[in-house]
């Protein structure tokens, strides 16, 4: 029998060839069931084989199995499960990174709009908005719940003289007015020279502040500011004498002027 690999003359029971020492391909070789691997070359050897076919070295019954280099006898179905298992964990991670990243935008967008669901301890627009018109609603009371019944004649300072209740006067002047009286109606009749002559100079100047006291003019003379703040109808408006002559009317205007021209006619001014 000839050698396949070297061509050289050998027995035709022989299974390694006596020239090269390479394993003789027959039927026989064939069917034989592999044991292993050469612990030099890593080459497939088979049981009752003493030298490798490939090689050449000489083997013994330790040798039937790979050598540590070679990872001949890795089955291919251990090298697909770690494949498996490694994708496994790769999406085993990124699942974990979207979950972490959803549950850091969902914080933050928790702090960022919280005061949108929150509300303040101290932000209680009904409770104040009620308390405040409560508030207002009892200073505007206040007046009507306190004042006395002689005060409903007291009138409201205000720029229509017509809208204010006048308080009942002689026909003439009266010297010696009541706290829910006038001196004179300035208001609506004009004060005549018979009527300033039968008054002293200080009855006069009285009479004069009385157009101011009806609009609420604040005196500064403690004098005057005493004697109009015990009448009914005195409600203290103004600090400036302009504002409160600014509400005059025509025929207090006209009173005005008469007797102030009657003063500078007596020489008082």
């Amino acid at each position: 029998m000839i050698c396949k690999h070297c061509g050289a003359q050998i027995p035709d029971d022989a299974v390694f060839c006596v020239n090269c020492g390479k394993m003789v391909e027959n039927e026989d070789t064939q069917t034989r069931v592999q044991s292993g691997y050469c612990p030099t070359c890593g080459a497939e050897v088979y049981e009752g084989d003493t030298v490798c076919s490939n090689c050449g070295q000489p083997l013994t019954a330790e040798d039937y199995g790979a050598p540590a280099s070679v990872s001949y006898d890795t089955p291919p179905t251990e090298t697909y499960g770690t494949k498996q298992k490694n994708s496994s964990n790769t999406t085993l991670l990124v699942v974990l990174v979207v979950l972490i990243v959803a549950l850091i935008g969902g914080i933050a967008a928790f702090f960022i709009f919280r005061d949108n669901f929150i509300p303040k301890k101290n932000d209680e627009p009904n409770y104040m908005l009620t308390e405040s018109g409560n508030k207002k609603a009892k200073a505007t009371a206040e007046p009507k719940k306190t004042a006395e019944p002689a005060q409903t004649v007291k009138p409201a300072a205000t720029a229509n003289p017509a809208s204010q209740p006048v308080a009942p006067v002689q026909s003439g002047i009266n010297k010696n007015p009541g706290i829910t009286e006038y001196m004179f109606a300035s208001d609506t009749k004009l004060v005549t020279q018979s009527d300033l002559s039968s008054l002293t100079q200080a009855e006069t100047r009285l009479l004069l502040n009385e157009l101011y006291a009806r609009h609420g003019y604040i005196f500064t003379t403690q004098e005057y500011r005493d004697y109009f703040s015990e009448k009914t109808w005195y409600v203290p408006t103004f600090t400036s004498q302009s504002d409160a002559e600014a509400q005059f009317n025509d025929t207090e205007r006209q009173n005005k002027n008469i007797i102030s021209e009657y003063e500078k006619s007596k020489g008082w001014r």
